[in-house]
């Protein structure tokens, strides 16, 4: 599935939905009571929350990932790991910020879904 700008939240919603699926949907197509059309994008293990940054969707993970997928298509990738249930993340401008139990970290986006620089910019919140 290739991806243009989004229209409307629904796109949106259904780019959610599309990449939370669980096999065995792959290839799938399901349809909305609007007659919109969700496919499944990519497959990202553990998955929690998602937005997009860049050229890419990143996908914070509740195991200690962050996954990539180019928004032209492809395989969801390791982009950064060894954080603590990543599961927060957000783009604000050329930055993605990824919030994990114990820190909140910014990395660079990279073509193809890739992160690098990352710099940890809250440190020390309590691990619960």
């Amino acid at each position: 599935m290739h991806l243009t700008k989004p229209s409307s939240s629904s796109a949106l919603a259904g780019l959610a939905f599309a990449v939370l699926l669980q096999a065995p949907c792959h290839g799938q197509v399901a349809s909305t009571s609007r007659g919109d059309r969700v496919e499944v994008f990519a497959r990202v293990p553990a998955a929690r929350a998602m937005t997009v940054c860049g050229g890419a969707l990143y996908v914070g993970t509740t195991g200690n990932a962050v996954y990539g997928v180019p928004l032209s298509g492809g395989r969801a990738t390791r982009a950064a790991s060894g954080l603590t249930a990543p599961n927060g993340v957000t783009c604000l401008g050329n930055r993605l910020y990824v919030a994990s139990r114990d820190r909140v970290s910014a990395f660079t986006p990279t073509p193809g879904g890739g992160l690098a620089n990352r710099v940890d910019v809250q440190t020390g919140l309590p691990n619960l």
